[in-house]
């Protein structure tokens, strides 16, 4: 009738473990635990731009769809676009098509941000990767820009 052992660790920072390593150590043991919101993910990768791909490989971070999720958000998403998806106003599914669709074209990102409500997920990182790679961090709307 459930776990009899829970397992943990103890780590001092008074030794040589840092704030910023207990922290680090934390938030991969629960990417690799899947323990969370995709959108903490996110917000790690984000905000820890040392981590490399080839180190959050080697790390095992994004060997499940959650991490590779959160890989996805917090590195290919743009600031206005992640602020539209940190702000819940974009279905996971659909902010991560659109990332994986166009990695880092701000404007791709925002004219198929404002495309979101009608199309799948599918159709979206379609829509951002045709956008992203026919005319490269050129809006599809420019005369929408203040309407995000």
């Amino acid at each position: 009738m459930g776990e009899k052992t829970i397992s943990s660790q103890i780590v001092r920072e008074a030794g040589v473990f840092t704030k910023i390593q207990a922290l680090t150590l934390d938030a991969e043991s629960n990417i690799l635990d899947e323990k969370g919101a995709v959108k903490d993910y996110a917000n790690y990768f984000r905000l820890r731009p040392e981590v490399t791909l080839s180190d959050a490989l080697d790390r095992g971070l994004l060997s499940r769809a959650r991490g590779d999720t959160g890989w996805q958000l917090g590195r290919n998403a743009t600031g206005d676009f992640f602020v539209f998806y940190a702000d819940d106003q974009i279905a996971e599914g659909k902010a991560v098509a659109i990332a994986r669709g166009a990695p880092g074209d701000a404007p791709a990102q925002a004219s198929a941000m404002r495309r979101a409500k009608p199309l799948s997920p599918e159709e979206l990182g379609a829509y951002a990767r045709n956008l992203a790679r026919i005319a490269p961090g050129a809006d599809a709307d420019p005369g929408a820009q203040n309407r995000l």
